[in-house]
């Protein structure tokens, strides 16, 4: 889930999505520096989170957590 969207940011999104579906797995997105990102995203109903650039290897290893 990017977190910085038009109209509607991820964090939003999130929470929408939690309203039907509380066991898909999300798994933000982001290039924020904030030292707070990983408490924002589980409070929004996230499960983990990936900075850009994107490192593949890293972005695999977290979907592989989520999903086994």
């Amino acid at each position: 889930m990017d977190l910085q969207m038009p109209i509607l940011d991820g964090y939003a999104a999130t929470r929408q999505i939690r309203e039907f579906n509380k066991a898909i797995p999300i798994i933000a997105l982001t290039a924020s520096a904030d030292n707070n990102i990983r408490e924002k995203v589980i409070a929004a109903g996230m499960q983990d989170y990936v900075t850009k650039p994107l490192n593949p290897d890293d972005f695999y290893t977290r979907i592989k957590k989520y999903i086994d």
